[in-house]
């Protein structure tokens, strides 16, 4: 069988370690996903998992957590990071989302698609059956919880290929690591074309860029809450922060639960 996913080579091969530098500092969802898990139960299933930053501060807090992910580098990275924080027995699978193991269906009291996760699948087709296995590997109880960009607040940003400079990290070698990117957007499919690069300045001036390229599909509110339906969820809540607050066209995360059955 196929996945329907985006076919491209694993993005993340090449900058694993300078993705962690910029996104361990992303803590802002973390909060969010403990207080979710404390009120829905485990066990917790992240899909696109990546390196584990919210499955590690989850298995620390006692839950038992499992994560998925296609790229075999980022699921490496997490097994690390796990291991590193004490929690060896949290699990890991390396493989597609919208196609996970069948002893993983109907046991997890969340499931969680964090950061974008779902706009790794680039068809409304493939984010659907990413939302259909989600829904699969809920027990009754169970909940879906959703962090994507709005794509509204976002429209006004550069898309038309210039290059700009995201952000600039520390590294362990006592030099930096700085982000640019340059995204072009086909309006009607939806789809983001973004390349991406990685220039680390070690401690001794030495520069080494790396790059890659990623291929996503932005989701509107309204084109979510048709998917979450049509895939079988119930009660949908759409927020626009993660303090839950009233989303809006100016919110810049679409933060999205539903429930696999009605409460």
């Amino acid at each position: 069988m196929t996945s329907a996913l985006n076919s491209e080579s694993d993005g993340y091969r090449a900058i694993g370690e300078w993705y962690d530098a910029e996104h361990d500092a992303v803590g802002e969802d973390v909060a969010l996903f403990l207080q979710l898990a404390e009120i829905v139960g485990d066990p917790i299933l992240e899909l696109g998992c990546g390196s584990g930053r919210i499955l590690a501060p989850l298995a620390a807090a006692g839950h038992r957590v499992v994560g998925v992910d296609r790229s075999a580098t980022m699921v490496g990275r997490a097994r690390r990071r796990l291991d590193e924080a004490g929690s060896s027995e949290a699990a890991l699978v390396l493989g597609e989302m919208d196609r996970l193991p069948s002893d993983l269906a109907g046991r997890h009291g969340l499931v969680i698609l964090s950061h974008n996760t779902l706009l790794h699948a680039i068809s409304s087709e493939s984010q659907r059956a990413v939302l259909t296995a989600a829904r699969a590997a809920l027990d009754p109880r169970g909940m879906l919880v959703l962090d994507l960009i709005n794509p509204v607040a976002d429209l006004h940003q550069p898309e038309d290929g210039r290059v700009t400079i995201e952000g600039r990290w520390p590294t362990d070698d006592d030099g930096s690591v700085s982000k640019f990117s340059s995204r072009t957007v086909d309006q009607a499919t939806q789809r983001v074309s973004t390349d991406i690069w990685y220039d680390h300045v070690d401690g001794a001036g030495a520069v080494t860029r790396t790059a890659t390229r990623l291929e996503l599909r932005f989701v509107t509110a309204a084109e979510l809450m048709l998917q979450l339906e049509l895939c079988g969820f119930v009660e949908p809540q759409l927020y626009g922060s993660y303090d839950l607050d009233l989303y809006t066209e100016i919110s810049r995360r679409m933060i999205v639960t539903a429930e696999a059955t009605a409460s």
